[in-house]
């Protein structure tokens, strides 16, 4: 009986020995685990390419954004300003000629006012004139380019008049201003071509026009100029 109790002891102390040898931390200093990691639901994962290569990138999850962002509408300013009166200049006139002419019914004459006669050898583009007439017997006065006056004593030189739409055909003529068969009246006209122009009053209306002998008619001529 003696002999056994050491030999139990023995036992048991092996017994001991070998447990403590299962439990005996590794040479890293790890506790091995034999348990399967429980995967925690929610978690990101990475992939495995990513934990072969150590790489950290994981599929982030929506990122909540506090930050608001806010469009200021700038507003609209509006400035009263003082209304300004626009004053439209008011044309001048200057009276350039002053004159009375006397012109012969019976030999169905006519009368020249040269421009260049009182100053105004050139017009030019863009000026404006006023003639005005005032006579005893209805005549026709035209302003026509000062080199076709030599054209008043030919036929293509001498107005017609046209008793269908009763106007004046002028011929070769080319008036810029045409005040038409009148006792008391005037017209502006503009020039267009620089030049030299004359006035003419011409009493050669038509051929139905009745004549007395030595018949004269007093012109008074105005011509103003508009600045």
């Amino acid at each position: 009986m003696a002999r056994r109790i050491p030999f139990i002891l023995l036992i048991t102390v092996i017994a001991i020995v070998m447990a403590a040898g299962c439990t005996a931390p590794s040479p890293n200093g790890s506790i091995p685990n034999t348990t399967t990691a429980s995967v925690i639901k929610g978690a990101p994962t990475q992939s495995t390419e990513a934990m072969v290569n150590g790489s950290q990138n994981m599929t982030p999850g929506p990122v909540p954004v506090n930050q608001t962002i806010s469009t200021a509408v700038p507003s609209l300013l509006v400035t009263q300003g003082t209304s300004a009166t626009v004053t439209t200049p008011v044309p001048q006139l200057h009276e350039i000629y002053y004159g009375n002419e006397v012109i012969y019914m019976d030999r169905e004459g006519y009368a020249l006012i040269n421009f260049e006669d009182f100053g105004y050898p050139l017009l030019k583009p863009g000026e404006k004139y006023i003639v005005r007439i005032t006579a005893d017997h209805a005549i026709l006065p035209y302003v026509i380019r000062s080199y076709d006056t030599g054209l008043l004593n030919t036929v293509e030189g001498t107005p017609t008049y046209n008793s269908y739409d009763r106007t004046y055909d002028y011929g070769r003529l080319a008036p810029i201003l045409k005040l038409g068969n009148i006792y008391d009246g005037g017209d502006e006209f503009t020039v267009k071509d620089l030049g030299e122009y004359t006035l003419v009053l011409d009493t050669r209306l038509s051929s139905r026009d009745y004549r007395i002998a030595n018949e004269v008619t007093n012109v008074a001529v105005r011509i103003l100029k508009v600045e």
